[in-house]
């Protein structure tokens, strides 16, 4: 957040590697973390300055996103928009979102949980094949902004509809080619959307070689039905659940099914929520899966992203077949739904003051994890931070540079075997530029190692002295210069776009919008 913050205040609206944050070693976090939603975080931040009530307007706004995208999918969906309301209410005050929201507090997948229902309405319109254009349009869409919040939310969406779609040829018995060519064509608009995320980061993973996050041990994996029966009736946000109502309205489908027939839409919807249910438990064979690909996704209760929607939907069915929704009705419910929101929301706040206090003394907040945060605190924790001596950001760094990153998050300057660690008048950071003015040098010449991990020479520019020279790096991926004999040296080492991602970045944004003008060519149409 503080480095898109920074990079936004100094005039720039994509960041890519950490100069401001991360301890300024030139880590790609911005590369293998798409960070599109912070930039709205930042512009408010640029408004109210304060960081902390930056970050509560921050989720307010993506509550109040994901309301009117959430409404706009349910009337797509129902074709009714008091059904409209009560989903979009369901959906964004259900513990699962909130966990995420306040307990996580993931920003990235948060925001990515917002344009779920986009993909999900727009998969839904293409195996009805009714405004398909419309559907492939709104599938594309929908993956695409999910993708440029959080990378797995996007891949689980994919393989769920994949999954979805092969239960629905199992169940209806109707293989459509036609529904297969719109699935072609939105993949093929959900890869033109986001190529300034895909290919850049196959080419880091391809040609340069990158640490991925440490794998999950499937075979520990212990969500089970009883876990997650009584944590959802707890309507506790601490972990994820489907809460109270979600359990509730899978009861009732269960018993409507048994009492009566009912259409292929609601048998279809009831089938994918109980199969992804099993999947979120330790009753589906993860542990055989955890030397795949697959476990990229880390933990398998992330696939409540998909069934929280869908129990949503069948909740919407639930009231208005049993009950009815004349407005009184969903007005009631609406306010009932929103005041077991409130008293979740309470339990946790309360619970969170009972274990979390402030920091006792500013010397706590080199690790500000476990207290609770002011403004002062806040900033006190990054200047705290770019100088510890914790172990940092482990994840997409360069595999060469496992064996010293150690001593880059040190900030250790080496020569030979002289070292010390950089002081922090010694740093000037500046958007994909760090700045060293180092004194007190061994009065020696030759080569001499900086703090700063460089994953491709031809990407960077150094200067020496305020001299341009050849950007140089050793076996383990580190900056090199090489030094006179004089005990002081200025190093300027600079991250350079490269023009190729610029035309990327260029053909993702035309591609997206074009996508959402036509959405809206076809709504004014009614195409």
């Amino acid at each position: 957040m503080e480095e898109v913050y920074q990079s936004l205040k100094s005039g720039h609206l994509i960041n890519q590697i950490s100069t401001y944050s991360a301890k300024s070693v030139g880590i790609a976090v911005g590369r293998f973390y798409p960070s599109v939603n912070l930039v709205i975080y930042s512009l408010i931040r640029l408004i109210l300055q304060n960081p902390i009530q930056s970050i509560y307007v921050f989720i307010f706004t993506e509550t109040l996103l994901g309301l009117v995208i959430a409404f706009y999918a349910g009337n797509v969906f129902f074709n009714n928009k008091k059904l409209a309301y009560l989903f979009a209410i369901q959906l964004r005050l259900s513990t699962y979102v909130m966990h995420n929201d306040f307990s996580r507090f993931d920003i990235g997948e948060s925001w990515s949980l917002i344009f779920v229902p986009l993909s999900l309405v727009g998969f839904y319109l293409i195996l009805k094949e009714k405004r398909t254009i419309r559907g492939i349009l709104l599938l594309s869409l929908g993956v695409s902004l999910e993708l440029y919040s959080h990378i797995l939310t996007a891949f689980i969406t994919v393989l769920c509809i994949i999954i979805m779609y092969f239960i629905y040829i199992l169940l209806v018995n109707k293989f459509n080619l036609k529904k297969l060519i719109s699935f072609f064509i939105s993949s093929l608009i959900i890869i033109i959307n986001t190529v300034i995320v895909t290919v850049p980061l196959l080419e880091y993973y391809l040609k340069v070689g990158v640490v991925e996050p440490e794998k999950i041990q499937w075979d520990m994996y212990d969500f089970s039905f009883v876990k997650i029966f009584n944590t959802s009736l707890e309507n506790s946000i601490s972990s994820p659940n489907l809460g109270v109502i979600g359990i509730v309205t899978i009861i009732l489908i269960m018993i409507i099914m048994g009492k009566q027939i009912i259409d292929v839409k609601v048998k279809l919807l009831t089938t994918y929520i109980i199969f992804f249910l099993v999947m979120v438990t330790n009753l589906f064979p993860w542990m055989l899966l955890t030397d795949t690909p697959i476990n990229i996704i880390q933990y398998p209760w992330r696939l409540m992203a998909i069934i929280i929607p869908l129990i949503s939907v069948m909740f919407v069915y639930v009231i208005d077949k049993k009950i009815g929704l004349e407005y009184k009705r969903l007005v009631m419910i609406i306010i009932f739904n929103i005041i077991i929101s409130l008293g979740t929301q309470n339990i946790f706040i309360e619970n969170a003051y009972k274990t979390t206090t402030y920091a006792p003394s500013t010397s706590y907040l080199r690790s500000p994890w476990g207290y609770l945060i002011d403004s002062k605190d806040y900033n006190e924790s990054l200047s705290r931070n770019n100088l510890d001596n914790s172990y940092g950001y482990h994840d997409y760094i360069p595999k060469k540079s496992e064996g010293v990153i150690k001593n880059i998050y040190n900030l250790e300057v080496i020569q030979e075997s002289w070292k010390r660690k950089l002081r922090e008048n010694e740093i000037k950071r500046s958007y994909h530029k760090v700045t060293y003015d180092l004194s007190n040098l061994p009065k020696k010449s030759g080569e001499m190692k900086l703090p700063f991990i460089i994953y491709r020479n031809s990407d960077y520019r150094l200067f020496v002295n305020n001299h341009r020279v050849k950007v140089e790096s050793d076996k383990n991926g580190q900056l090199v210069i090489n030094k006179d004999n004089k005990s002081r040296v200025k190093v300027e080492i600079e991250y350079l776009v490269p023009t190729f991602h610029k035309i990327l970045l260029a053909v993702s944004i035309i591609s997206v919008l074009f996508n959402i003008i036509v959405l809206f060519i076809i709504k004014f149409w009614n195409i």
